[in-house]
């Protein structure tokens, strides 16, 4: 009889233990991870497996990263801590799944969500200030250019008529 009342006891508590513990929902969220446009338009791309798949492991670790947290929080509203989320990649795709975990399941979607479109909002700014530093080391290059150009122009001009075809085929020969 003892053996059978400590199984009884055992599964009683068991059962208290379940029944009182709360539940805990999950929400998820996914995102499409895509590279950069200036990647490909400069050239840079190396898209093959092995850089694909660290591209979305770089991509996973800035979801979970300080910047993409401080948005989530400045989004909600919420002062201090704000819960952590997990970030995986979908099978072999460019897609990430967040997951959220919450005792109210809405607070598990919404957070879960939240930090999916905090890291766009994150990649976003990112993507336009990298772009916008492209645009200005151009526009130095074309400067820089247009003054040779222009130099060039001028000794040209300033030349005699009889030298002017040689200052050309110099200039073309870079001499």
């Amino acid at each position: 009889w003892l053996v059978v009342l400590a199984v009884v006891v055992t599964v009683a508590g068991a059962g208290a233990m379940v029944a009182i513990q709360k539940k805990v929902y999950q929400g998820d969220a996914q995102v499409l991870v895509r590279a950069l446009p200036s990647d490909t338009v400069f050239g840079s791309s190396t898209n093959n497996a092995s850089n694909a798949a660290r591209n979305i492991d770089t991509e996973i670790k800035v979801m979970e990263g300080t910047p993409v947290k401080d948005r989530v929080r400045t989004n909600l509203g919420i002062k201090g801590d704000i819960p952590d989320v997990s970030a995986a990649a979908v099978g072999q795709t460019d897609v990430v799944s967040v997951s959220a975990q919450s005792h109210d399941p809405q607070v598990a979607a919404q957070l879960a969500n939240a930090y999916v479109q905090a890291y766009i909002d994150v990649r976003r700014e990112q993507n336009v200030n990298s772009l916008l530093d492209a645009v200005s080391e151009v526009s130095k290059q074309v400067s820089r250019i247009q003054k040779e150009i222009d130099k060039l122009d001028k000794a040209v001009a300033d030349a005699k008529p009889s030298q002017q075809d040689a200052v050309r085929a110099s200039q073309l020969l870079g001499l």
